[in-house]
């Protein structure tokens, strides 16, 4: 019987109209699979569209976007044109939301090039910095994406990868790369993004190419239209073209979760749309949000909403002002290990860029950041105003508990001092190559917990037994063969339930504790993104510089004379060798 297999058809497909004997697909195709590798139906079909050409030579589709589910092979399709374009000389920037992403495209990349038997002339590997050069002058560049990244360079071909997480300052920047070129093309390739994705292009690229708004692009997706069953074997089959090849129906079965939003989007392709009635239009909030945190009095009130499965929630506070009105924030369907990663400052316009994460060292509160306005009186009268960020101790300055501590601190003040910890911090990793040795020692770390997690389960199974034999000879007590009186099983039956119950809990706690495992398989993406931050820190803007911080850094403590405590996130400070609980000290003795 013949293999079922997913539809090698789009579900959504927008084209320019050309003659399908203009496209250049078939040299692609052929340099491909000279690697040993057999471009699947879809791929190839995907391709003859994005290498159309017109009577001039020209490429029909100058923006090509199509979002596929994971695991189908979608970079494939990325590959087969970068091989192509490489061979006729074109000069390629391959983009990406993450170092390890671009390293891997590399990765994949050179040895497809080795297979296919196309000569390199260098290659450049370190990561953040990888490059190929073949000897007909062709090129390919991989970068991390930055909203600077790109300007004053030129290339024929611009990839965006896991475009669901493109930005519109980063396509600012990125569009005009390939302006000078005689024959541009820009691909876009993903997946549908999820509620926490910080893309916008991606969403804005596919409505526009669907509503017919733009010209020379082209559009392919694979998606459900609604949120459907995971267990539905003909939605998996209708949005997965490699199900049959490199996909199988067990894989899936095993993806299914306790959160079918999350499996609709990344298996079924579903784009998620908000179509909300609310309150106030989008008009209306725009007109009435402001920059400045105003002057605030009395109780804070706070609203929040989590979603049925608990996996994300909203968050709304308000509280009265000075001159009687009610100022709110609102924070929308945030994931809550997002939230645990990165800080929800990070996405305020406020100047700061510790907004969210410093703390009072005396009362341990969180400490708001606001422009606060002082005003002051010339000799001859005239009345001046200076206008300076400060974050602001609210429980200290409400009264609302003992705090010792000042009520303002000058934000200028403390973020330089955090800035001179975070510029050591990437020389560190600049300058210092990747230990292995940090690896071996978490390994061992490891190895120690799962002999401890064996042992944990070893005497759950004995308690488990020991409750099952006393439940077992309750039967014979009944019938008068056993040697336990009634009221003796039961006793033992309940001292059994207390050990199952308390080996549980000791595995649960040994399973609660257990980051070692995780930090061994995130180990070289720690190293990957410090290099990454290390590199676009100092020239990203505020709201990125904030995101970065909020990543890398738990907590920041400001006590009087600006004594301030950076509290690096453990799996960081685990990686860069920091003793204690991931503690820097540093004093500045300046005043408020």
């Amino acid at each position: 019987m013949k293999k079922r297999r997913g539809s090698q058809n789009p579900t959504k497909l927008i084209l320019c109209r050309y003659k399908h004997k203009m496209s250049r697909y078939g040299e692609a195709v052929e340099l491909y699979e000279r690697t040993g590798r057999t471009a699947q139906r879809w791929q190839v079909l995907l391709l003859r569209h994005i290498l159309a050409t017109d009577k001039a030579g020209l490429w029909v589709h100058t923006k090509f976007g199509y979002a596929v589910p994971r695991r189908n092979g979608k970079n494939e399709v990325v590959v087969m044109r970068e091989i192509f374009g490489l061979k006729n000389g074109e000069h390629i920037l391959h983009t990406a939301h993450r170092t390890t992403t671009t390293h891997a495209a590399w990765e994949r990349l050179y040895d497809m090039l080795q297979k296919a038997g196309i000569p390199v002339a260098s290659t450049y590997r370190a990561y953040g910095r990888e490059h190929i050069f073949l000897k007909n002058g062709g090129k390919i560049e991989f970068r991390t994406r930055t909203s600077k990244g790109g300007l004053g360079e030129g290339f024929d071909l611009l990839v965006i990868d896991e475009a669901q997480e493109y930005q519109d300052d980063q396509e600012s920047s990125l569009k005009y790369t390939v302006s000078d070129s005689p024959n541009p093309q820009t691909i876009l390739c993903g997946t549908p993004p999820t509620p926490i994705s910080a893309g916008t292009v991606f969403v804005k690229f596919r409505q526009s190419c669907l509503a017919g708004e733009l010209k020379h692009s082209g559009w392919a997706e694979w998606s459900v239209e609604y949120q459907t069953d995971p267990r539905d074997k003909e939605a998996w089959y209708l949005t997965n073209p490699s199900l049959g090849t490199i996909l199988n129906e067990r894989k899936i079965t095993d993806e299914i979760g306790p959160d079918p939003v999350d499996f609709n989007i990344q298996r079924l392709g579903l784009w998620l749309t908000y179509n909300q009635k609310s309150a106030i239009s989008e008009a209306e909030w725009q007109n009435i949000q402001t920059d400045v945190v105003p002057e605030l009095t009395g109780k804070i009130v706070v609203g929040i909403k989590f979603s049925h499965d608990a996996a994300s929630v909203s968050l709304g506070v308000a509280a009265r002002t000075k001159d009687g009105r009610i100022y709110t924030e609102v924070i929308d369907c945030r994931s809550k290990k997002l939230a645990q990663e990165k800080n929800i400052a990070a996405k305020t316009n406020n100047p700061t860029l510790l907004a969210g994460i410093v703390v009072c060292a005396h009362c341990g509160a969180k400490m708001s950041a606001f422009l606060h306005t002082d005003r002051y009186k010339l000799a001859d009268g005239t009345i001046r105003e200076k206008v300076q960020a400060k974050y602001n101790c609210y429980q200290r300055g409400q009264k609302l508990r003992a705090c010792d501590g000042q009520s303002l601190y000058l934000a200028e003040r403390v973020d330089a001092v955090v800035l001179e910890v975070v510029h050591d911090i990437f020389r560190r990793i600049q300058q210092e190559p990747y230990d292995r040795s940090i690896e071996q020692k978490l390994r061992q770390e490891n190895g120690e917990r799962e002999r401890q997690k064996q042992a944990a389960e070893k005497k759950i199974k004995a308690a488990q037994y020991k409750q099952k034999r006393y439940e077992d000879e309750v039967i014979r007590c009944l019938d008068g063969q056993s040697r336990f009186s009634e009221e003796m099983l039961a006793r033992l039956i309940a001292e059994a339930e207390t050990e199952v119950r308390q080996a549980k809990e000791e595995y649960a706690e040994l399973l609660r504790n257990d980051t070692t495992r995780a930090t061994i398989q995130q180990i070289r993406s720690y190293y990957d993104e410090f290099l990454g931050w290390a590199n676009e820190f100092d020239l990203a803007t505020i709201p990125r510089k904030r995101a970065i911080l909020g990543q890398l850094i738990e907590k920041v403590e400001v006590g009087k004379g600006y004594k301030v405590t950076v509290h690096l996130r453990m799996s960081y400070a685990q990686f860069l060798g920091i003793e204690g609980n991931g503690e820097i000290q540093v004093r500045k003795d300046v005043c408020a």
